[in-house]
């Protein structure tokens, strides 16, 4: 598992708190940037989500990245969700990225297809 950051032009303040929405298809995370900019990045469409607690988490698995959009290559977690397909003939799994970001008190991790930063 090689933990790469994806790019430095967004490092998430930890407050006000983040907002996160889920749709259908896409995940909206709202934040406020390390210069109290307000943004807004989207991931779509998702194949699998989650939320852990910072408390719960040992960010040096992550690279000790803080505040950073990170992804994970040859992601264990995007193996296992391959492994679980009803149709092992399905391929969609092939386009998805596992996207991480410390959010300050919890840490998001998404598996979608890409991501846009606004």
């Amino acid at each position: 598992m090689l933990i790469k950051r994806m790019t430095d032009l967004l490092v998430a303040h930890t407050v006000p708190l983040e907002e996160i929405h889920i749709d259908l298809t896409s995940i909206t995370v709202e934040l406020d940037d390390i210069n109290g900019k307000r943004r807004t990045v989207f991931f779509r469409p998702f194949q699998a989500v989650r939320v852990t607690t910072i408390d719960c988490v040992d960010l040096e698995v992550y690279g000790g990245y803080r505040g950073y959009l990170l992804e994970c290559i040859d992601s264990p977690w995007i193996e296992d969700l391959q492994a679980q397909l009803v149709d092992s003939e399905d391929n969609f799994l092939e386009k998805s990225k596992h996207f991480i970001m410390d959010l300050g008190d919890n840490l998001l991790e998404i598996v979608a297809w890409s991501v846009n930063i606004l």
